[in-house]
């Protein structure tokens, strides 16, 4: 079920009674987002680990 639609380039909800389960979509829209991503190697380019967080790093020389 689509819950937007589009007004002058914007996204808006077609039935306001409907946002509690619009936002509920997009909660589990994210985590699945986000499942995918878990596990999949970062670039230190991209973005650095958040302070005290565990990491995994390689060196180019292996180590």
């Amino acid at each position: 079920m689509r819950y937007t639609e589009y007004h002058a380039g914007k996204a808006v909800i077609k039935d306001k009674s409907l946002l509690a389960e619009a936002m509920e979509k997009l909660a589990r829209l994210e985590d699945a987002e986000e499942k995918d991503r878990l596990g999949q190697w970062i670039p230190c380019s991209e973005r650095l680990p958040e302070n005290a967080m565990n990491v995994i790093a390689q060196f180019s020389s292996g180590t």
